[in-house]
């Protein structure tokens, strides 16, 4: 007898399969900037304060709310640069799912550290930590550019490889600039501090973020057809 012929197992479309993990992706985003303005505590003063008292009171919690700010910068930056590379991804194979899901994991730690740092801006124990997070954040969302650009076939063919290098040395600064900042936190805590602030403010900058959707502007628009054989 002849063995029948097994037939194709039903595919999802493409879209839906790039889709699902964006919509993911944008939760988590979403969840942690919450989750950062909800450690911004509005002052408690006695009842019958004066002006002075207010203003005393809210001076008080300006660390909490300048690392807030920052931080909501950093995920901000962060979520401009996942969205443009989405754009130009036709599809997530097992090993970029994941680093994207360690990507979350980094990012969903950063309202626990901007709570630590904003209690104890001037212990290093606290600036080490916020440091520590930020630069792993980098560098795995790094990796997660690298093997979509340059280690699979994921990324839309249309965008030349001088354009993905150019990317590339860009985006290498961050991690580079936490990690200096990481160990500044247990030398001297302002030169730390400073690159905290610093940093978002660098890569948030109209011109880079314009000069990031150029360079992959070339394959913005409709993703592309997987290539018959998927790489896991």
């Amino acid at each position: 007898m002849s063995k029948q012929r097994a037939e194709p197992r039903p595919t999802r479309p493409l879209n839906e399969r790039t889709e699902r993990i964006d919509a993911l992706t944008n939760g988590v985003f979403a969840i942690a900037a919450t989750l950062l303005v909800l450690e911004v505590r509005v002052p408690e003063i006695a009842p019958g304060h004066s002006s002075d008292d207010l203003w005393r009171s809210l001076l008080a919690v300006a660390p909490s709310f300048v690392a807030f700010a920052f931080s909501f910068l950093t995920i901000l930056v962060y979520w401009l640069n996942h969205h443009a590379l989405s754009r130009v991804i036709h599809r997530y194979t097992y090993r970029l799912v994941w680093l994207n899901l360690l990507l979350l994991f980094w990012i969903s730690m950063i309202p626990f550290t901007t709570k630590f740092i904003a209690e104890y801006p001037y212990e290093p124990a606290a600036a080490f930590t916020y440091g520590l997070v930020m630069f792993l954040t980098g560098v795995t969302g790094l990796l997660a550019y690298c093997y979509a650009a340059f280690w699979s076939d994921v990324m839309s063919a249309s965008i030349p490889r001088a354009s993905r290098v150019r990317l590339l040395k860009k985006w290498i600064a961050g991690p580079l600039l936490y990690l200096i900042a990481m160990l500044a936190a247990l030398v001297n805590l302002n030169v730390a501090l400073g690159i905290y602030i610093a940093v978002p403010l660098l890569f948030f900058v109209p011109t880079l973020q314009e000069s990031v959707i150029e360079d992959l502007s070339e394959g913005d628009g409709a993703r592309e057809p997987a290539s018959t054989a998927e790489r896991a």
